[in-house]
C-alpha cells in the first residue's frame, strides 16, 4: 500500500524533478567555473576529459526533462524511458572518469568532494524518474511503444492541480501573498523557494557530514608528566633507517659507493649487550633491526652504539623508527611517514652523542559521519643534545660513530591531532545558515518559507504553537 502511494504520488515525482534539475545546473555551473577548457591528448585515441562526457549528458538531462514535462505532443513515454536510461549511464562514466582524472599541469589536481557527493542525488533522481515512468507504463492502457508521455500519469489528484508552471516552480505562483500581487513577485518567489527546498538539505549534509571528514587536523602538545600514564612505549624493536646519499657534486656523478656499510649496532642495557643486523640492504638505504630487543623492554639509561664505514663525498642520514617499516621509503605507507623523525646526519669521521627520547602522537581516524575517534599511537623519536663524542682512534678513516643515550622508558612528550570542524559545529553551522536565509527572505518577502511550505495560515500557525 505504501509503495503504491508512493509511486503514484504526484508531490513525490515534482519534487524529484525538481531536486534533478536544481542539482543539474549547480553540476554544471561547478565544472563550468572550476575545470579550464582542455583538449584530449592526440596520442591516446579514447582520452577523454571529465567534463567533455557530463557537459553534453547533463544539458540532455535538463532539456529533455523541461520539455517532457510540457507535454509536446510528440512526447512518447517509451522515448522518455530510454533517455533516463542514456542519462544514468553518461552520468556514471563521466564521474568514473572524474574520480580517476589526474591531470599533470593542471592546477586543480583534486576534485571538489562536495562534487564527487553531487552523483548522488542526480543517480538517484534518475533512478527515481525510470521508476516513476515503469509505473506509469504498467499501469496505464494500451500499447507501451506508443503510450503518450504524462509526467503526472495514473497519479492521485492533488488541490489545486499541478501545471507546467507549478512543477517547474511550486504551487505557491497559484497562492499570491495578498490580492494584486505582482506576477514577477510570485514567479521570483516560487523560484526561490525551489532552491530553498533542495539546496538547504544539501547544505547541510555538506556541513555535518562532508565538511568534517575533510577538515584540516591540526596537532597540539599537552603538558603531561612522564608517570602520569597517559604515556606509552614504543611497541616495536629497536629499529633504525639509514639512507646515503652525495652530498657534493664530485661524489653526486659517481655510481652508488660500495663501501658504504653498517659495521656494528649495539645496543648496551645494564647487564647485557645486544648486537643488531642489517635486515635490508638496497642501494642508498640499510635497515639495521634488532629481533630480541623492544624499545619498550630497554633499561633506563641504555646506550645504543652505531659504526658505520662512510665514503668521503657522502651522507648518511640515521633514523630512529618506532616499528619496522613495510617497504622501502620511496612507498612509505601514510601512517608510516609521520614516524619518521628529523635524521641525525653523518660523515666519514664524524663521532657524535646525543639522547634518544620519543614523541607520542595520539593520530585521529574519521567515520562515515564525519565523527572523530583516537587512533593507534603514533611515536616519533627526538635526538637532543648532539654533541662531539671523542674518538679513540687517532688515524683518519672514514669510520663514523654515533652514540644515543635513551633515559626513559616511555614517551617524554604527548601530542594529539584535533580539529576544530566537527558534526556539532556543523550543526550549528546549518542552523545559522536557515535563520539567515528565513530572515533574508521575510524581508523580501514579508512571510517566512514555511508559511510557503505548509501551504495556508492554519497550518503555519499550528506548526508555530507546535
Amino acid at each position: 500500500m505504501f509503495l503504491s502511494t508512493f509511486l503514484f504520488s504526484p508531490h513525490a515525482r515534482v519534487w524529484n524533478l525538481r531536486l534533478l534539475l536544481l542539482g543539474t545546473l549547480g553540476v554544471c555551473a561547478f565544472l563550468a567555473v572550476a575545470f579550464p577548457s582542455e583538449k584530449p591528448q592526440p596520442m591516446i585515441p579514447f582520452f577523454y576529459l571529465p567534463w567533455q562526457i557530463l557537459f553534453p549528458t547533463l544539458s540532455c538531462i535538463f532539456i529533455h526533462h523541461v520539455i517532457f514535462v510540457i507535454n509536446w505532443p510528440f512526447c512518447l513515454a517509451i522515448v522518455d524511458l530510454i533517455l533516463n536510461f542514456l542519462e544514468i549511464g553518461g552520468i556514471t562514466v563521466g564521474f568514473v572518469f572524474l574520480d580517476s582524472w589526474n591531470p599533470g599541469n593542471s592546477q586543480n589536481d583534486t576534485v571538489s568532494t562536495l562534487l564527487k557527493f553531487s552523483c548522488i542525488p542526480l543517480g538517484l533522481s534518475l533512478v527515481f524518474s525510470i521508476i516513476f515512468r515503469l509505473a506509469t507504463i504498467v499501469r496505464s492502457d494500451g500499447s507501451h511503444l506508443v503510450q503518450r508521455f504524462a509526467f503526472l500519469g495514473a497519479c492521485t489528484r492533488s488541490n489545486p492541480p499541478y501545471t507546467p508552471t507549478t512543477i517547474l516552480l511550486n504551487r505557491s505562483v497559484a497562492r499570491p501573498l495578498v490580492r494584486g500581487e505582482s506576477v514577477i513577485i510570485i514567479l521570483a518567489r516560487a523560484l526561490i523557494l525551489s532552491c530553498i527546498a533542495v539546496g538547504i538539505p544539501i547544505f547541510g549534509i555538506y556541513s555535518m557530514v562532508i565538511s568534517p571528514i575533510n577538515a584540516s587536523v591540526y596537532t597540539r602538545s599537552v603538558a603531561t608528566l612522564p608517570a602520569s600514564g597517559q604515556l606509552d612505549s614504543s611497541p616495536g624493536n629497536v629499529t633504525f633507517l639509514m639512507v646515503n646519499f652525495a652530498w657534493n657534486a664530485s661524489a653526486a656523478l659517481k655510481l652508488p659507493p660500495d663501501d658504504f656499510s653498517v659495521n656494528q649496532v649495539t645496543v648496551s642495557a645494564i647487564q647485557k649487550h645486544f648486537n643488531c643486523s642489517v635486515t635490508f640492504e638496497g642501494n642508498e638505504e640499510r635497515l639495521v633491526e634488532c629481533p630480541s630487543v623492544k624499545w619498550a623492554n630497554l633499561d633506563e639509561g641504555s646506550s645504543i652504539s652505531i659504526n658505520l664505514t662512510i665514503p668521503a663525498g657522502y651522507v648518511v642520514k640515521v633514523m630512529p623508527l618506532p616499528t619496522r617499516p613495510t617497504s622501502t621509503i620511496d612507498d612509505f605507507a601514510p601512517s608510516e611517514l609521520l614516524q619518521l623523525p628529523d635524521p641525525i646526519p653523518m660523515i666519514s669521521g664524524s663521532h657524535l652523542f646525543g639522547q634518544l627520547t620519543w614523541t607520542q602522537r595520539n593520530t585521529l581516524s574519521r567515520w562515515v559521519f564525519g565523527i572523530s575517534t583516537a587512533f593507534k599511537p603514533v611515536f616519533v623519536a627526538d635526538i637532543t643534545g648532539l654533541q662531539p663524542f671523542p674518538s679513540a682512534s687517532t688515524t683518519e678513516t672514514n669510520d663514523a660513530t654515533l652514540l644515543l643515550y635513551h633515559p626513559y622508558l616511555s614517551a617524554t612528550k604527548l601530542q594529539q591531532d584535533s580539529s576544530d570542524v566537527t558534526p556539532l559545529s556543523g550543526f550549528s553551522t546549518f542552523g545559522g545558515f536557515w535563520t539567515f536565509v528565513e530572515g533574508v527572505f521575510v524581508l523580501f518577502f514579508g512571510a517566512n518559507v514555511m508559511y510557503f511550505a505548509l501551504g495556508d495560515a492554519e497550518h503555519y500557525y499550528s506548526w508555530v504553537w507546535f
